[in-house]
């Protein structure tokens, strides 16, 4: 019996790090399910894990759910509270990426509760902010306001900053959302305040610095914009080297500093450093056809309206435009 099990262990050890030519070529998947009886403890968290990375690889986001349930069910059993809470903020995450409104809202009010009973504020306060953006996303904004004002106020009593922090946070997206400029800015700054008095800095701030950014932009309040992009810097570079970042992540939060950088210099008719900041971001975007690539297409043409050059500004927005449309030809 302990001779098979090492064997089970040996196999599912190989197969995690495709360490045997005869399972890569198999599917692994299926490999992984076959085993899946034959194993218990951390090793089964292992398999059930795996499945869930593997089921990321594809396009089939009921494939991901299930995947993620079996995960959640299995951590559930085996009492395993950190990562347990942490799937079912995943969870929440995946159905809020997929737009899938309707599972948010029967599966987010009952998995705060169950992490209401952990004190896990972390993840509850996460959970809740989804709910409040999925009202919002729905046009129910009145209803998305009062969770808003419920989760401040719950954040409030236990002297959460970080739940008081993202609370506003999320009503910065709300009144954004509803196109009250004044009252996102005051939301972002106040959230912003309270985020960056947490050690270690939350990593939302950097998405927080993004959307406070462009709201600045949108009341033209350039000034005032210059001065966030000095703490925005500030506040990547320390993150950068604190959480290891990967190369691709750097690229993506630079590129987001940078634009705000160019939308501050555009704003004051600093045409010079507008193309210097343009310029940085050129450097890190994949491609001119992400979003990215065509916000920086976008801020391209503008420079060149602002100095002038209309001919190259209209031919900017109409590249940025073409990628915009639908590829509707099809070879036959």
């Amino acid at each position: 019996m302990l001779g098979n099990m090492k064997r089970t262990l040996v196999m599912l050890a190989l197969l995690l790090l495709g360490g045997m030519q005869m399972l890569l070529l198999a599917d692994k998947a299926d490999a992984l399910r076959e085993l899946l009886p034959k194993l218990k403890g951390d090793a089964l968290l292992m398999a059930y894990d795996q499945l869930y990375k593997l089921s990321l690889q594809t396009d089939d986001v009921n494939e991901q759910i299930r995947c993620l349930n079996d995960l959640i069910e299995e951590q559930r059993r085996q009492h395993k509270d950190d990562l347990f809470a942490m799937a079912l903020a995943e969870r929440a995450v995946l159905f809020y990426n997929y737009d899938m409104s309707d599972s948010i809202l029967h599966y987010v009010p009952g998995d705060m509760e169950v992490l209401k009973s952990m004190k896990d504020w972390k993840h509850y306060y996460e959970l809740w902010t989804h709910l409040a953006n999925t009202h919002v996303f729905k046009g129910q904004y009145n209803i998305a306001l009062r969770e808003v004002q419920a989760m401040f106020d719950d954040a409030k009593t236990r002297n959460n900053k970080y739940g008081m922090g993202i609370a506003h946070y999320t009503m910065g997206n709300v009144y954004m959302n509803m196109h009250n400029l004044e009252e996102s800015a005051t939301a972002y700054q106040k959230g912003l305040d309270l985020l960056k008095d947490i050690s270690p800095q939350p990593s939302l701030i950097a998405d927080l610095y993004s959307y406070y950014g462009d709201v600045l932009n949108d009341m033209h309040d350039y000034e005032r914009l210059e001065k966030l992009t000095v703490e925005w810097k500030d506040f990547i570079e320390k993150f950068i080297v604190r959480e290891k970042v990967t190369p691709d992540l750097s690229a993506i939060l630079w590129s987001y500093y940078y634009i705000a950088c160019a939308q501050s210099a555009l704003g004051m008719n600093q045409l010079d450093r507008a193309g210097q900041m343009l310029d940085e971001v050129h450097k890190l975007i994949p491609s001119e056809a992400d979003y990215v690539g065509q916000t920086w297409l976008f801020y391209c043409a503008q420079l060149y309206f602002q100095k002038g050059d209309y001919h190259q500004a209209l031919a900017l927005n109409t590249k940025r435009m073409q990628l915009l449309e639908p590829d509707d030809d099809k070879a036959l």
